[in-house]
């Protein structure tokens, strides 16, 4: 009798970087991009084994939040990467510290700009046009449909 084959299994993912590509595998990431000459250059980096290996991030809410951290800052280095392959600078570090602070202020410019002024935008503006109830919230029904919908015309207007 026939063994069933089994199936592989691939963990390989991948972003785009300004001219180029990067593809993250199970223990490696590799980022290739074209430079000003036309050359393809590859940058390859291990993954922190101790980050993947921990049983702390066997916990579901924690890996994703840990998973979610580590691409923003792969995604984050390997764009600045092609950046300096473009514009022909040599390759700064941005690891450590230096990482850890350009993905923290991204990441709070980010919401501040896209979800904060938005929301305070919303409801000054509800404010202004009477829509909020005796303790100064929006009541359910067609006001907050209406400051909804002013937050969402602000969205799209950032």
């Amino acid at each position: 009798m026939e063994q069933p084959k089994r199936e592989m299994k691939f963990n390989y993912g991948g972003q785009a970087v300004i001219e180029g590509v990067l593809m993250r595998g199970q223990k490696t990431v590799a980022i290739a991009c074209r430079d000003p000459e036309g050359r393809i250059v590859i940058h390859e980096q291990p993954l922190n084994k101790t980050l993947y290996q921990s049983r702390l991030i066997r916990i579901p809410f924690l890996r994703g939040i840990v998973g979610l951290w580590d691409a923003l800052g792969l995604g984050t280095r390997a764009l600045m990467w092609s950046a300096d392959v473009q514009t022909g600078e040599d390759e700064v570090n941005f690891n450590g510290p230096v990482g850890f602070a350009t993905v923290a202020f991204s990441l709070l410019i980010g919401v501040g700009i896209f979800f904060l002024i938005p929301t305070l935008g919303a409801t000054g503006i509800g404010n202004l046009l009477g829509l909020t109830g005796e303790n100064g919230q929006i009541p359910i029904g067609i006001e907050s449909t209406i400051v909804n919908m002013i937050e969402g015309f602000i969205q799209l207007g950032i």
